[in-house]
């Protein structure tokens, strides 16, 4: 393609000269030729960002390294702190237990534990329990019971007294009238501690005493004499004794006849 270079009239032919102004024509190119694009190969890797002037790439570099390193180290103590404290159970706690010396004279030998050394050890008390099996019953123990009974009488020691009896006791109260009463081990008591408290100068006495030991069971028969200030009598009496855990006591009791003195 041609142009004039005088009013820019371009000719596609051959035509050596303007039309119009008669100017010598010039060979130019379209614009399309013209321009020429020059684009990067794309073995060239651009830059990511562009590096701040006066920080060195270099440093930049190993900054970056050495972060990544110190998050590394970072996360793995926390992974490793994790699964050792998971290991942990949770009703155990993470500090040792402290022992508490034992002196020697609290130490118990394996193998080797006595009831008094495990009590002593604990502050717990053992509480030996007595054969409950009563002993066999013998005429004597029948005979010291009477006697403590009748002291107990003279005395007026009412506490004494009761401990004679057994909580199963069951006695017949007689006089002189001719009335009998029979009295449980409460009513029996009641009427005792009030003739104990009232008598003035009382005196009891045993004789002709007869025992017969049957089993743990034993009758004693004798005549009793019954002497106070404001009344007296005497009059054949039964007793029976029975041995308990506890002893020998009266079960029962009974004045066949009273006489008067």
């Amino acid at each position: 393609m041609k142009r004039c270079p005088q009013c820019n009239q371009t000719y596609s032919n051959e035509n050596l000269s303007c039309f119009y102004d008669g100017m010598p024509l010039a060979l130019v190119f379209d614009a399309l030729e013209e321009t020429t694009v020059i684009r990067p190969s794309p073995l060239v890797q651009q830059p990511l960002q562009p590096v701040r002037e006066g920080v060195s790439p270099m440093f930049a570099y190993l900054a970056s390294g050495l972060f990544a390193l110190v998050v590394g180290v970072v996360a793995g103590a926390v992974i490793a702190y994790l699964k050792s404290d998971s290991s942990v159970p949770a009703n155990v706690s993470a500090q040792p237990k402290t022992e508490t010396p034992i002196s020697a004279s609290n130490s118990v030998a394996e193998n080797s534990v006595t009831s008094k050394e495990l009590a002593s050890n604990r502050n717990v008390e053992v509480v030996h329990y007595s054969d409950s099996k009563p002993q066999p019953l013998t005429a004597e123990a029948v005979r010291n019971l009477l006697v403590a009974w009748e002291r107990a009488q003279d005395n007026r020691n009412f506490a004494t007294y009761q401990a004679c009896y057994d909580s199963s006791f069951v006695g017949v109260k007689s006089s002189n009238s001719g009335r009998s009463q029979t009295l449980s081990y409460s009513a029996w008591m009641a009427d005792r501690r009030r003739m104990l408290t009232n008598a003035v100068n009382l005196k009891v006495d045993i004789s002709d005493l007869l025992i017969r030991v049957e089993g743990d069971t034993a009758v004693a028969e004798f005549d009793q004499y019954y002497r106070s200030l404001r009344y007296s009598d005497w009059g054949p009496k039964e007793i029976r004794v029975k041995m308990t855990p506890s002893g020998a006591k009266i079960v029962h009791e009974v004045l066949k006849a009273s006489y008067p003195l």
